[in-house]
């Protein structure tokens, strides 16, 4: 009998290092695709203000950038609205579950 409860303690206590272990590399995968996102959300926002201090920017573009050893791709297209001139920038990086990308607009 006290075979069997040590058998099912050990058991039960297998199943909660193993939840907990999942746990934390779901968190740490989590928190690694946050900072790429945030990264490549700075990455636009640079190419944006690049762009604003330009006189004639240029209509179309591509780049690359590297923060934090990881590669990121910038596409820019400058829109004429009527109104405005629109910068379109997109941002593309692979993270940890595949390619991802962030689209960022505004006037300039």
């Amino acid at each position: 009998m006290r075979l069997l409860s040590l058998m099912i303690g050990l058991f039960i206590l297998a199943i909660a290092s193993l939840t907990m272990t999942m746990s934390s590399k779901n968190a740490l995968m989590l928190s690694q695709d946050a900072r790429m996102h945030d990264n490549a959300a700075i990455c636009a926002n640079e190419k944006l203000i690049e762009l604003k201090a330009q006189v004639d920017p240029s209509p179309t573009g591509t780049g690359t950038a590297v923060v934090d050893n990881f590669n990121y791709s910038l596409n820019w297209a400058i829109v004429d609205t009527g109104e405005i001139h629109r910068a379109i920038i997109t941002v593309k990086w692979t993270g940890l579950n595949g390619e991802k990308s962030l689209q960022f607009s505004r006037g300039i």
